[in-house]
């Protein structure tokens, strides 16, 4: 083995490339950040030589990088062309072997040790700018480092082992909060995290943000963040995506109803009878509007629309064609080609002609789409309305705007849907069966299709459980659900190696009852479905929710609160409401739909109907609870199975565990 080095200092001008240097590419940026690095640090390791057929003057075998960047050095004047090199001379038969060995025989440095080794330099007081620049780096680069390497230290410690992607690591340092980062990886009492697929990034910062409006909000694209910064709203950057989080959901909302209400400006003075505006619209309140006889003609774009019309497809099948490319940010793909649809379509509305006939008898209703963003659909007739003999009949079109529940307030009343949902479901064995039956039918099977269950066996129930409204976690029917999770998770076996044998042992019944509590599991929060779900399997509502302060009452408008007074009380009563102030109308709003069995519209199912008078709850409507079954339920359950080896010991089972599903 060869120890002794000889190093001798060599001027540039005497050396060139060897044609023994095994590494034959190298890119522009790297000579120039390899340039960069000496100017900032020296020379740190010699170059590998040989010598030359002239006197005196050395081939570089190794270390041609950075012969390379010394010569860019002196093309830019920075450095003199005698600059002296320091070098390893060696015998020109061991060149190649040499070269190839420098090149082959290395190990890139952690990424950790990176982290750390950016840190350690900001500590000794350089500035990232510094950093950046001795390492060829974008100073943007250097900050993604530095918070990377501010993690909480046992999470860090997690990412050194082996035991943390990258990915994981940078989903953590979304918030500099270190309890909120270990919040997020190890859970909290209550609702600690023991799954694999609860780690995935896209989880770890669904926890994080739980309280905040993501990026994929028709809201928030529909608004912009420069807008929304603009107007004071506080965000949450991710410094790995492009990803925004919005911290004020109000003032979102606020922002995109004032926009809206000028783009329904814009209509209502091109001559429409009536514009209606909506912040959000499921498929089942938009075909209560009619379409009237009439139809539209386009003229022609002008040549700048035209020229951007061609732009947007073009990008538009750019993105198509990258969206197949694994290397490529899907996310922010198709959040780009969400925005140049939605552009696409308003440059072809802003050709379209009605005639005065159609503007005076129709109207125009505007809403944004969780898929497709802004929709402005002209020609349509407002609920109840129908258009016989050229004359419009019912509806009321030049009436008063009706109130409507916020896109947040939706949102609760659908998650404390879908949580009574969940526990019929579980409640109902062989209905529940022939619902996983049914999803893998269309899921699997050619020509069908079934968005019913989330199949892919993600646990819904757990995610909401994040949600950004604390009042769904209280939720009756969330309660009962989690009293069947204290019941299976402490039978479950936690070794994969032991479950095959223990759910063989389970009666044919019990397996039914566990398939019928992770089926409920799947349950996704999806309003359309939602409501064929709880038709299906007999939920009523009023059941399970009743407007308190907490969910309903302090949460809306107190003319949404008069209109449910209204409903319960009549109609004295709900306008009266409107002359008192908020907190007097809230007092008594909650006094006067106690008992009452009142429902807002997206939580009523069939046979929705108010008690005939004020009174406590009747025993159809009595306090919810994990045996209260619906209809469905009851002609589907079976008798009780006698306790085995998979049933043993439910009755220890602490109320705590259930925070585990």
């Amino acid at each position: 083995m060869q120890t002794q080095q000889s190093i001798i200092t060599i001027p540039l001008n005497h050396l060139s490339l060897s044609p023994e240097n095994a590494r034959k590419r190298r890119t522009p940026e790297h000579i120039a950040a390899t340039l960069e690095s000496l100017k900032a640090h020296g020379q740190l390791q010699n170059l590998v030589v040989t010598a030359g057929a002239q006197p005196d003057h050395y081939e570089v075998s190794a270390g041609g990088t950075r012969w390379l960047a010394l010569q860019l050095g002196v093309e830019r004047g920075e450095i003199a062309p005698d600059y002296p090199v320091l070098c390893r001379p060696i015998p020109a038969e061991g060149a190649l072997e040499a070269s190839t060995a420098e090149n082959v025989i290395r190990e890139d440095m952690h990424p950790a040790d990176q982290y750390k080794a950016f840190r350690g330099m900001v500590e000794a007081g350089k500035s990232t700018t510094e950093i950046a620049a001795h390492f060829s780096v974008a100073e943007s680069v250097v900050a993604a480092r530095l918070k990377l390497a501010n993690a909480a230290p046992e999470l860090f410690a997690l990412y050194e082992q082996g035991n943390m992607t990258l990915e994981q690591l940078q989903a953590l340092a979304l918030t500099d909060d270190h309890d909120a980062q270990r919040r997020a990886w190890f859970g909290q009492k209550g609702a600690k995290i023991e799954h694999d697929w609860q780690r995935r990034p896209h989880e770890i910062r669904k926890r994080i943000t739980a309280k905040e409006v993501g990026p994929d909000s028709a809201v928030a694209k529909f608004v912009g963040t420069a807008a929304y910064e603009a107007a004071g709203g506080a965000v949450r950057r991710d410094m790995f995506s492009p990803a925004v989080y919005f911290a004020d959901a109000a003032l979102l909302e606020k922002l995109a109803v004032t926009k809206l209400e000028a783009i329904a400006g814009a209509e209502r003075s091109a001559g429409w009878s009536w514009v209606d505006v909506h912040l959000e619209l499921d498929y089942s309140d938009r075909s209560r509007y009619g379409h009237g006889p009439y139809s539209s003609r386009h003229e022609s774009l002008s040549p700048a629309q035209a020229k951007r019309r061609a732009t947007i497809e073009q990008r538009l099948e750019e993105i198509e064609q990258a969206l197949f490319d694994d290397e490529q940010d899907y996310d922010t793909l198709q959040a780009e080609a969400d925005r140049l649809n939605a552009e696409k379509d308003l440059l072809l509305a802003s050709r379209e002609v009605w005639s005065s006939e159609a503007k005076a008898k129709t109207g125009v209703l505007i809403y944004l789409d969780t898929h497709h963003g802004l929709q402005i659909d002209r020609g349509r007739l407002k609920p109840g309305q129908k258009l016989k003999a050229g004359k419009v009949t019912g509806g009321n079109p030049s009436g008063p705007k009706k109130p409507t529940l916020s896109h947040d307030m939706l949102a609760r009343l659908e998650m404390q849907r879908t949580a009574a949902i969940r526990e019929h479901i579980a409640n109902s064995p062989d209905a529940a069966l022939t619902l996983v039956l049914q999803v893998l039918v269309g899921q699997l099977l050619p020509g069908r299709s079934c968005s019913l269950l989330s199949i892919d066996a993600t646990n819904q129930h757990l995610t909401d459980s994040h949600s950004r409204f604390p009042e769904v976690s209280k939720a009756p029917a969330r309660t009962a659900l989690e009293k069947r999770a204290a019941k299976w998770l402490p039978l479950i076996p936690k070794k994969d190696a032991e479950l095959v044998q223990w759910l063989s042992k389970l009666t044919v019944a019990q397996r039914h009852e566990l398939l019928a509590f992770l089926a409920a599991l799947a349950v996704p929060v999806a309003q359309i479905r939602g409501r064929e779900l709880a038709t299906r399997f007999g939920v009523d509502m009023a059941r399970w929710w009743e407007p308190n302060a907490d969910n309903y009452v302090s949460l809306v408008s107190k003319a949404l609160l008069a209109e449910a007074v209204t409903d319960a009380a009549g109609k004295a009563i709900g306008e009266g409401l409107l002359a008192k102030k908020k907190d007097a109308a809230m007092s008594e709003a909650a006094k006067q739909l106690a008992g009452t069995g009142w429902l807002p519209k997206p939580l009523r199912g069939e046979g929705y109907a108010l008690n005939s008078a004020k009174a406590p709850a009747t025993a159809s409507k009595a306090k919810p609870t994990s045996k209260a079954p619906s209809k469905a339920a009851k002609s589907t359950r079976k008798a009780k199975p006698k306790k085995t080896a998979g049933t043993k010991g439910t009755k220890s089972t602490k109320h705590t565990e259930a925070s585990r599903v």
